[in-house]
């Protein structure tokens, strides 16, 4: 399985006085309990 990974680098922000650097990485999963108690999926809106 191959996650997905952004790299952001914002150069001399002055908003921030210097640079910014982020990143944004997403990852598979599954549950691992049989039962599914405690499992919860947490969605996020199309912007």
């Amino acid at each position: 399985m191959r996650s997905e990974r952004l790299t952001f680098e914002s150069l001399a922000d002055p908003q921030y006085y210097g640079d910014i650097y982020s990143a944004l990485v997403r990852m598979g999963g599954r549950k691992r309990r049989n039962d599914a108690k405690g499992i919860i999926g947490i969605i996020q809106a199309a912007a």
